[in-house]
C-alpha cells in the first residue's frame, strides 16, 4: 500500500488467510473456447449485444515478422450457455496490422491497429468487412517497432460527445532499452493516454482530433474506464519503471517514463521539456496509484476492470479492480482509496494457476477482460514465444497461446464457511486498518501472523 504518496512507502501484508495461487473461492471458471479449429490469440474484446467481437494477432518480439494478418472474430453462443460445441467463432475481417483495440458505437466497429485507427463499414450488409469498407480516422501513429501498439478502446463521454480512449505504447530496442519514437504523424505522443473523437458512427477523418490526458508510460498494456468515468491504466516494469504499476490517472499527469528527444522523434504527453530525456528526474513525475513489485505481485499486467453492481456479501468488492497478468497467469485485485486528495491502494493476489480444463485455473495468459451482458466476466488469453506467454514452471509443459474463459461469482449460499480474506487495507492516522471479509475472532487474532515491510523506489534510466 502506498502511504500518503509522498514519500513512497510500499507495504506488503500477508496472513494465514492470504490467497493461494489458485482460483479464488468465491469465483468459478468455465472454459468457453469455441469447440472448433481456431486460434484466438486475444488482443482486444468488446460485446455487441450477445456477440463478442475480438481481435486476434501474434505478438512478435523480434521485429522481423510483424503480424499483418490480424483478424476480427465474432464469437456467438456464449451467453447462458456452457456447451462449447454451440459456441462459434467466425472471421469477419482479416489483413489487419497487429490490432489491439476494439469498440462498438452506434452499431459501428472501431479498430486500433499498430499504425492507425479506423471505423469499419459493412457496406454490403454481409456481416463482414474488407479493406474497402475501412474508413481511416487517423494514420501514421507509429513507426514499425515490435513494441508499439494501440491499446483500448474505452467509450468515454465528455460534454455530451463520445470519444475513443486508449493508450499508445512506446518503441524500444530488443532487450528493453529505449528507442527513439520516430515521428510519423506529428499529432502522435506515444507512451500516453489519448481521446480520439468525437465519434458518431458517421464521422470523417477531418471531423475528429486526438488529444492527450496523461503520459509517461513505457508499456501501458492495460486500459479501462470505471463506473464513475475514472480511467485506469497498467504499465510494465522497465526503464524508469522499477515496478509494474496500476494507475488511476490524474488528467494532465506525467508518470515518469521519459521518451528520448530528437528532432525527428516525439515525446510523451506532459513530459517536462526542461528535463534531460536521457537522465530523467523522478521529482517531476506523478507516482502510480499502486506499485505491483516485479515477479512477486506482477510481471506483465494487462487489462484492469472494475467490479461493480455486486450485491449481498459480494458488495464489499464493489469499486475494486481485477487486473490480468500475462506471464504469471493470474488475476490480481486492487483496492483503491483517496487519502489527502491522492489515490492510492493495496494489491492482493486474486486467482492463479494453470488448468487445461479451465475450471480451477487459467488455460493460458490473461490479456483482456470484459463484462458481458449477463454480468459475468470474459477473459481472453494470448501468447507467443519467449516472455510473451504464460510461463511454465520447471517440469511443466508450455501453456497454449490462446484461450477464452468465463469468470463468475458463486451463489452466496455456496461461500465456503471457513473462507476469509483481507478485503482492504486503509491508511488511517497512526497506522493501517485491515478489513476482512468476515469478522475475525479473538482466538483467530491470537494466531494471526502479520509481516510488513516498507521500502521506496528511485526510478532511473538503467
Amino acid at each position: 500500500m502506498i502511504l500518503r504518496a509522498y514519500p513512497l512507502l510500499l507495504v506488503l501484508l500477508s496472513s494465514l488467510v492470504t490467497a493461494q495461487d489458485r482460483l479464488h473461492p468465491l469465483f468459478k471458471l468455465e472454459n468457453v473456447y469455441p469447440d472448433q479449429e481456431v486460434e484466438l490469440k486475444v488482443s482486444a474484446m468488446a460485446f455487441h449485444g450477445n456477440d463478442l467481437f475480438l481481435t486476434a494477432m501474434t505478438p512478435d518480439r523480434t521485429n522481423d515478422a510483424p503480424d499483418k494478418n490480424g483478424k476480427v472474430f465474432r464469437v456467438s453462443g456464449l451467453i447462458d450457455n456452457s456447451d462449447r460445441s454451440k459456441i462459434r467463432a467466425e472471421v469477419v475481417m482479416k489483413g489487419l496490422f497487429e490490432p489491439t483495440a476494439i469498440a462498438l458505437h452506434q452499431g459501428k466497429l472501431y479498430i486500433g491497429e499498430k499504425d492507425k485507427i479506423s471505423r469499419l463499414e459493412d457496406l454490403n450488409g454481409d456481416g463482414k468487412y474488407t479493406n474497402n469498407e475501412k474508413v481511416v480516422l487517423i494514420d501514421g501513429i507509429s513507426q514499425p517497432n515490435f513494441h508499439t501498439y494501440t491499446v483500448g478502446f474505452g467509450i468515454i463521454k465528455r460534454d455530451g460527445k463520445t470519444y475513443l480512449g486508449g493508450n499508445l505504447t512506446t518503441s524500444i530496442k530488443i532487450g528493453g532499452a529505449r528507442a527513439h519514437n520516430v515521428t510519423v504523424n506529428p499529432k502522435t505522443k506515444r507512451g500516453s493516454t489519448f481521446l480520439l473523437g468525437p465519434i458518431t458512427g458517421k464521422e470523417k477523418a477531418n471531423e475528429i482530433d486526438i488529444r492527450y490526458i496523461a503520459g509517461g508510460y513505457r508499456t501501458p498494456n492495460g486500459f479501462n474506464v470505471g463506473p464513475s468515468g475514472e480511467i485506469a491504466v497498467t504499465d510494465n516494469q522497465g526503464v524508469f519503471n522499477p515496478t509494474n504499476e496500476f494507475i488511476r490517472i490524474t488528467e494532465g499527469a506525467f508518470y515518469g517514463h521519459y521518451l528520448l528527444k530528437r528532432d525527428d522523434s516525439n515525446t510523451a504527453a506532459f513530459q517536462p521539456q526542461e528535463v534531460d530525456s536521457k537522465i530523467g528526474g523522478s521529482r517531476y513525475q506523478t507516482p502510480p496509484t499502486v506499485h505491483m513489485p516485479q515477479g512477486v505481485v506482477s510481471r506483465s499486467p494487462t487489462q484492469p476492470i472494475a467490479l461493480q453492481g455486486l450485491t449481498g456479501p459480494m458488495a464489499v468488492y464493489n469499486g475494486h479492480w481485477l487486473i490480468g497478468d500475462l506471464t504469471l497467469g493470474r488475476l490480481n485485485r486492487v483496492f483503491v482509496e483517496q487519502v489527502e486528495g491522492v489515490w492510492q491502494g493495496a494489491a492482493f493476489l486474486h486467482s492463479g494457476g494453470h488448468d487445461p480444463e479451465g475450471k480451477t485455473g487459467f488455460t493460458a495468459g490473461p490479456n483482456r477482460i470484459v463484462r458481458g451482458p449477463d454480468g459475468q466476466y470474459y477473459i481472453g488469453h494470448i501468447g507467443h514465444g519467449g516472455l510473451w506467454r504464460f510461463l511454465p514452471k520447471k517440469g511443466e509443459q508450455p501453456k497454449p497461446n490462446w484461450g477464452l474463459q468465463r469468470l463468475s461469482f458463486v451463489a452466496p449460499e455456496k461461500i465456503p464457511p471457513s473462507f476469509n480474506e483481507m478485503v482492504a487495507v486503509r491508511d488511517i492516522p497512526g497506522g493501517l486498518e485491515v478489513e476482512f471479509f468476515r469478522p475475525v475472532t479473538k482466538n483467530q487474532l491470537s494466531k494471526l501472523k502479520l509481516h510488513a515491510e516498507q521500502w521506496t523506489y528511485v526510478p532511473t534510466n538503467g
